[in-house]
């Protein structure tokens, strides 16, 4: 099962898509449902990639379903999805997709995702577009073909220039080339997000290697931001500090946050300084 903050997904059984299929008034979807059993009846041990995924609200309430309709030899897998009429809208579709891609390529064998829709659909196109699918050129009997491939992070790939792109991305105004090549041959480490060969995001990792590690310049373009690139970076560094450290230390990773970036460090574990006993952050520009 997965679980959003909203929803949960998870794949009918044999007894719920039978009961679909006999309910089902539409002859296409109905040849669809039945299809997608007899692939689970025919890959019993891939189940949850041939099975309809029921979508329902954390009451209970049933608004849509997805699918997978199985994994290739190729490590592609198609996904389709629907939201029930009165449920549209509401950013159930986007959060449920973006939901199940984060499941599907937590499996080691998938190398991309891709969907199609309707010539016509602009929403469904819209939520395909959120979730960071891109038009690949192809069709198919509905109409465009999209693609998404996993985030990579990459270590000591970031160059000034890219650096520079990512930084004015976020409404940051960059320092000059030479200063940033200064940068990054002075840090510890530089990761960046790479989606399809496009850098995306970037964090670079300052300290003394022993007792303090200080996060700089941590920056997802506005595109792909809340779709896990931050998070697969600050993963990405984090580990590289446990890698780098001696067994039984401990160690701060200290950052600046932005006001905006402040709940996604909460949650990601990092505390703020309590003013009560210890001063505030601070920091002086010398130019």
């Amino acid at each position: 099962m997965i679980r959003t903050e909203r929803l949960r997904l998870y794949p009918a059984s044999w007894e719920q898509m039978d009961a679909m299929i006999a309910s089902e008034q539409d002859e296409e979807l109905k040849k669809a449902y039945t299809e997608m059993l007899e692939g689970c009846l025919r890959h019993p041990d891939q189940w949850d990639w041939y099975a309809i995924w029921m979508i329902e609200k954390t009451d209970g309430t049933h608004i849509g379903d997805l699918c997978f309709k199985g994994l290739r030899e190729d490590g592609i897998a198609e996904i389709g999805y629907g939201i029930l009429e009165e449920h549209q809208g509401q950013g159930y579709a986007t959060e449920a997709v973006r939901a199940a891609c984060r499941w599907a390529f937590l499996h080691p064998d998938v190398r991309s995702l891709e969907a199609e829709t309707d010539a016509g659909n602009a929403a469904s196109q819209r939520v395909l577009e959120k979730c960071g699918f891109r038009p690949n050129g192809t069709y198919g009997e509905e109409g465009p073909r999209f693609s998404l491939a996993p985030i990579e992070v990459k270590n000591n790939i970031l160059t000034a220039e890219t650096f520079i792109e990512l930084y004015s991305s976020v409404g940051w105004e960059p320092p000059c080339e030479a200063q940033v090549r200064v940068a990054l041959q002075n840090s510890l480490a530089a990761f960046t997000a790479v989606e399809n060969g496009k850098p995306v995001g970037m964090v670079r990792l300052i300290g003394d290697g022993g007792m303090s590690f200080y996060i700089k310049d941590f920056a997802v373009h506005p595109d792909y931001q809340a779709k896990g690139a931050g998070k697969m970076l600050l993963h990405a560094l984090e580990q590289f500090i446990r890698d780098s450290i001696e067994p039984g230390w401990a160690v701060s990773l200290e950052l600046i946050s932005t006001k905006e970036a402040l709940p996604f460090y909460r949650r990601m574990g990092f505390e703020e300084r309590s003013a009560e006993w210890d001063g505030p952050g601070m920091m002086k520009m010398l130019r």
